[in-house]
Parts: C-alpha cells; sequence; structure tokens
C-alpha cells in the first residue's frame, strides 16, 4: 500500500506543483484577487444599505468583481495548463498538446503499465485503499472521521425535518389563539410586510450569487494551500488526497486494448472441402 502512496504523491507533485503556475505578481492573479475582495465589500455594503434604495448599485459592484474574480480564475488555470503540457514535453521529447496526454504518459512511466490496465491499477488502488479502512486499529482516527462527529453529510435529510417540526410547533403555539391569527393576517395584508418580503427575496437571490463566485474562491486557496502542504511533506505521507486523485485519472485515462486486425484470404480464394 505504501507504494501507492509513494506513486500517487510523485503523480500529485507533477501536475499538482506551484511552480505550474505564473509569479503571483501578474495582472490575472490581481483581477483574482482584486476581484474577491470586491465582491465580499460589495455584497456587504448591498446588505447594510438595502434600506437605503442602494442595494441594486452595490450588487452591480458586487456583480462585476465577481465576473472579473472568474475571468482571472479562469485565465489563471488555462496557463497553469499550457506550463505543464511545456514542461512534460521538455522531460519526455514528446510533443502533447493536451495535459490528458500528458497524464497518460506519466501514469504509463510511474506504473510501468499500458494504458489499457490503467482501469485495473485503479481497481487494485481502491481494493487495497478499502482494505486499509477496514484493518484500522479503533486508536487510529483521521480528520474526517473527526469531522463527522460536528457534521455528517448523511443527516441532512433528518436535520431539515427537525428543523420544519421546530417551526412547526413554534408556529402553532404562536398563533392558537384568535388574537394571534388577527395580528397575522393583518401583518400579512400590509404594505410593509410586502416590502419586506421583496427585499429578503433580493437579498437571497444575491447571496446566493455571490456565495457562488465566494465558494470558487475559497477553494481555489485551499486547494493551493493543500497542494503546498502535501509536497512539502515527501512521498512518505500517506495523502489519501493524492492517493484519490491518481484513482481518478487512472478511471478517466484508460483506454481499451487494441485489437488484433485479423487476417483477410486474398479475394477468390477458398478452402477446398474434401
Amino acid at each position: 500500500m505504501n507504494q501507492y502512496y509513494a506513486i500517487a504523491w510523485k503523480y500529485y507533485c507533477r501536475f499538482q506543483s506551484l511552480a505550474h503556475y505564473d509569479s503571483f505578481f501578474t495582472w490575472k492573479m490581481a483581477a483574482f484577487v482584486l476581484g474577491s475582495i470586491g465582491m465580499c465589500f460589495g455584497f456587504a455594503l448591498a446588505i447594510a444599505n438595502a434600506s437605503f434604495g442602494q442595494f441594486w448599485d452595490y450588487i452591480g459592484i458586487c456583480i462585476a468583481s465577481e465576473v472579473a474574480m472568474l475571468a482571472g480564475a479562469v485565465m489563471i488555470e488555462a496557463r497553469r495548463r499550457e506550463n505543464i503540457v511545456k514542461a512534460i514535453n521538455a522531460e519526455y521529447s514528446t510533443r502533447f498538446e493536451d495535459v490528458k496526454s500528458c497524464k497518460a504518459r506519466v501514469l504509463q512511466d510511474l506504473l510501468n503499465r499500458p494504458r489499457h490496465e490503467f482501469f485495473q491499477a485503479a481497481q487494485e488502488t481502491c481494493d487495497l485503499l478499502a482494505l486499509d479502512d477496514r484493518m484500522r486499529m479503533p486508536i487510529e482516527m483521521g480528520w474526517a472521521e473527526c469531522v463527522e462527529y460536528v457534521y455528517n453529510p448523511d443527516s441532512k435529510a433528518r436535520i431539515l425535518a427537525l428543523a420544519l417540526a421546530l417551526v412547526t410547533v413554534v408556529i402553532t403555539l404562536l398563533f392558537r389563539t384568535d388574537e394571534s391569527r388577527d395580528m397575522l393576517l393583518g401583518a400579512l395584508s400590509s404594505a410593509a410586510y410586502w416590502k419586506l418580503l421583496l427585499q429578503f427575496t433580493y437579498i437571497s437571490v444575491a447571496a446566493f450569487i455571490v456565495l457562488i463566485g465566494l465558494q470558487l474562491a475559497v477553494r481555489q486557496v485551499l486547494h493551493v494551500l493543500g497542494s503546498k502542504l502535501i509536497m512539502l511533506q515527501g512521498e512518505n505521507l500517506r495523502s489519501r488526497r493524492a492517493l484519490k486523485f491518481l484513482i481518478r485519472d487512472l478511471a478517466q485515462l484508460h483506454r481499451q486494448k487494441p485489437r488484433k486486425a485479423s487476417v483477410q484470404a486474398p479475394e477468390g480464394s477458398r478452402l477446398a472441402c474434401p
């Protein structure tokens, strides 16, 4: 199993190294950083001034900043992929034009296997990983297991059901009398209520748009920091992230074994039957 971890670390470093990025002091990086900052400040100002009629002005700034951030991220990624292709071509004296071809060549070199055996290698790695999980000692606990004690993604449905039940109970207790119901109906029929509801809708839509961009920015930063940490710790690191990166690419780059061309008999020649 340690051999697969070492191969995964080497492969991860070849394609996720920070050396493939251009200098951080470029206009592309400036667009990404300044766009992210402008997006956050624009959204904060939009919420703070929602009641003063300036909401959409700040939302416009927020969306423009998000567009700049996304454009910077796309250009940075495109340049990184170009640098990867150049590095692999220089190392193997090849003329690859895309990253997938480079990955296939490096995997063949690291695993000493042809492409039609990539799926077999991925299956072996998955089986060993599952066996390692089952045979783990009770005292051994990874970071993922610790996080599951705080929040488990499989519990989303149960948490939502409990939240809805709690809201139902609270509403039932608050409006169980005739006076409470009359007060609720009066509030729903007032213009102030619908104005507040409209502002809440605006803020919700803007928050959804901004959170998509913010999530992308945070994931990009965490990805870079995580990659740097993996490379600093060396090939003895048992990184599941690098191992999953290897398994994913093995499955994606697998090709069927080429079939041998069948030899056809010359036209007009037939076997003589006795």
